[in-house]
């Protein structure tokens, strides 16, 4: 290289290290704000406002749930009048009386995805928010992952409560030996009334329930309902232990199954309970296994007798066979196996089959009998679906009133009849007293109208 190049190369790259850096394009897409506000329990608002040098064509919201899933979930929603504009101010709502609520404590992340018409794309930052009842004012207590909220109770019944759910953690692992242990929430209202009024389209006759992939429980518990409500805490624990070991990405666990269980938590039936299955085995009124595999029905007499009969059902599974079928079993249904092919796996019959050695261990006469074959067939539970997700994983229990053993059946047909006869009798007797009464009234009249035409002509009134 020529020496007299050496100088203008300095001189070039002095020049070139002080220049000015290019500055970085600015962004096509603006976004001025982004939000989310809770509106307990009915919606969640998303609001935007966002700018762009050329239309802004797509304006959705990206969401999910931190749960205890297979995936991450991702959904995504768009305003319904949404209409492209450079300048964009624009709303979507979470409504909750559409989809079913999300349980107290729950958390959901969220960010705005924008597209214009020139291709250009932004993301709000993503931000995570907390679906929680903000009408009370919450206390909280913990001991080891277990934390208990309450508004309403005395410091010596939340400290009871939460001594029961822990003797109920520690039963259960008695009864499966070691469990995995995540931190779970308790949600204690007033009462039943004010539990639902958190909750939509829960069962009439729950009293609380479990959502197990948000490790998450809510309950109605007032200061008179204490006894019920130590054993619901124990119950409802159970089922979060137990749905973290059978998640919903595959398969869920027959009902009977997972309510025993939590029977199981609670350390067994009470005397109501008790008697309800004593009742059942005197009449032969069981449920066939497979009823109980969807649901309970929604009666509160019958729904207490599948409880009981649940119980009975694991109970017998857990004597006869013992701790580690018990665990394979959900194990099993964790895998994906179905009830029927978890349970020919792991204890050598199908759902029918248990039902015949249950029935033969309780002393229940086998289940080809007429009056087995007449057993009420249990509704499904009403579901909870949310907008994005697997489902949820939700179990109910029944709200603190022992129901009749026998509620009274509307239109019975002794009862219907007896209204027949009365009704009919009553019309009887007036028909029988109007019709002459009528044409008493009748004649009257004509002979009157004829004594008047009869003055007015000068006659003494007789034809």
């Amino acid at each position: 290289m020529p020496r007299r190049l050496l100088p203008l190369l300095t001189l070039a790259a002095l020049l070139g290290a002080n220049a000015p850096a290019a500055a970085a394009p600015a962004p096509a897409i603006s976004i001025t704000r982004a939000a989310a506000t809770l509106h307990f329990p009915d919606r969640i608002d998303f609001t935007l406002s966002a700018s762009s040098t050329s239309e802004i064509v797509l304006a959705e919201v990206e969401y999910g749930l931190e749960t205890a899933a297979c995936a991450t979930d991702i959904s995504r929603a768009s305003p319904e009048d949404y209409q492209p504009a450079g300048r964009i101010e624009t709303e979507w709502t979470w409504d909750m009386r559409q989809t079913g609520s999300l349980p107290p404590g729950a958390r959901l992340w969220w960010r705005w995805h924008l597209v214009d018409a020139a291709g250009s794309e932004a993301r709000t930052p993503t931000e995570t928010i907390t679906w929680i009842d903000d009408l009370h004012i919450w206390q909280t207590i913990s001991q080891g992952g277990i934390s208990l909220h309450t508004y309403d109770a005395t410091p010596a019944m939340a400290r009871q409560l939460l001594a029961a759910a822990a003797d109920g953690a520690a039963r259960l692992r008695t009864e499966l030996g070691p469990l995995p242990t995540d931190d779970v929430n308790l949600y204690i209202y007033a009462d039943t009334q004010a539990m639902a009024d958190a909750i939509l389209f829960e069962p009439q006759w729950t009293g609380g329930m479990a959502f197990s992939e948000f490790r998450t429980i809510i309950l109605g518990i007032s200061e008179q309902d204490l006894e019920w409500g130590l054993n619901a805490v124990e119950h409802e624990l159970a089922h979060v232990i137990v749905g973290n070991l059978v998640s919903a990405c595959y398969a869920r666990l027959p009902t009977w199954l997972s309510e025993g269980l939590a029977m199981v938590a609670e350390g067994g039936l009470d005397t109501e309970s008790q008697r309800l299955l004593d009742e059942a085995l005197r009449d032969d009124a069981f449920y066939p296994v497979r009823a109980l595999s969807d649901g309970f029905t929604e009666d509160p007499g019958r729904a207490s007798l599948a409880y009981a009969q649940s119980f009975s059902l694991v109970t017998y599974l857990l004597e006869t066979h013992g701790q580690d079928p018990m665990l394979a079993l959900l194990d099993a249904a964790q895998a994906g196996y179905r009830a029927d092919d978890a349970l020919t796996s792991v204890y050598g019959f199908d759902s029918d089959g248990l039902d015949q050695a249950w029935r033969a261990w309780v002393g229940a006469p086998p289940i080809g009998s007429a009056s087995a074959k007449t057993a009420a067939t249990p509704t499904l539970m009403p579901t909870y679906p949310p907008v994005a997700a697997p489902p949820l994983a939700i179990t109910a229990t029944p709200v603190p009133v022992p129901p009749p053993s026998n509620p009274p059946v509307s239109g019975a047909p002794g009862d219907l009849w007896s209204r027949t006869v009365l009704f009919s009798s009553i019309a009887v007797i007036c028909l029988a007293v109007c019709i002459p009464a009528a044409v008493v009234v009748s004649v009257v009249v004509i002979l009157l109208r004829r004594r008047r035409r009869a003055a007015a002509s000068g006659g003494d009134g007789h034809a």
